[in-house]
């Protein structure tokens, strides 16, 4: 289970791999799942990218979300309610 922290970082190399500044020691957790990688530039600079494993996690992350979302805003039921007369 990933940590908020590497959550976080995960969403910044999907979204903000140019703004990401990190060193390799600071994703350990993410290079060692193999959810990351970093990739030289012919500039010889260097990118973070997710692996086609950070990518799915990325996804079933996503329906999770989206199943949380759904069940927070689902209708609440009606509760039966009888007026006596």
């Amino acid at each position: 289970m990933l940590s908020p922290h590497e959550f976080a970082a995960l969403l910044f190399v999907k979204y903000s791999p140019d703004q990401l500044h990190m060193k390799p020691a600071q994703l350990h957790t993410l290079l060692e799942l193999e959810l990351v990688r970093l990739e030289e530039l012919p500039s010889g600079n260097q990118h973070w990218r997710l692996t086609e494993s950070g990518h799915s996690a990325m996804r079933i992350m996503n329906r999770i979300g989206s199943q949380m979302s759904l069940a927070n805003h689902a209708p609440l039921p009606m509760a039966s309610t009888t007026i006596a007369t």
